[in-house]
């Protein structure tokens, strides 16, 4: 562990670069950390039904439903109605785009579609 007496200013090279690779390694952990969280939360979405990852994705984010509508360029009350909605809903793929920018995930988990692959030879 590498630890310095902060009255004392660091004059040796060797030890400002210990210090850089210290906190580049502790970043690192803590993006790893953050990303397999955020990995586990979205994947707990897909059991939900649209409305429902819809608010949870707007909560995540720490948005209220009235910015969100402002961002997406439709009126609350839509955003209401697409929160209390059990099937997706009508909405204009521009619509799903703008949330799906804003919540910063794909459509197709918002959607709930999960990735596939084909087959060889399918299309």
């Amino acid at each position: 562990m590498i630890t310095f007496d902060e009255s004392k200013p660091i004059t040796n090279e060797e030890e400002e670069q210990q210090i850089l690779a210290a906190q580049m390694a502790a970043l690192q952990l803590l993006s790893v950390w953050y990303n397999e969280k955020d990995r586990i939360y979205k994947e707990s979405l897909y059991g939900l039904t649209f409305g429902e990852r819809l608010r949870s994705l707007r909560e995540y984010r720490h948005l209220t439903q009235k910015y969100l509508a402002e961002w997406a360029h439709v009126d609350e009350r839509t955003i209401r109605r697409y929160e209390a909605a059990k099937e997706p809903p009508h909405i204009k793929i521009s619509t799903l785009v703008l949330l799906a920018n804003r919540l910063c995930v794909s459509v197709d988990l918002i959607m709930g579609l999960r990735r596939r692959t084909c087959a060889r030879g399918q299309q």
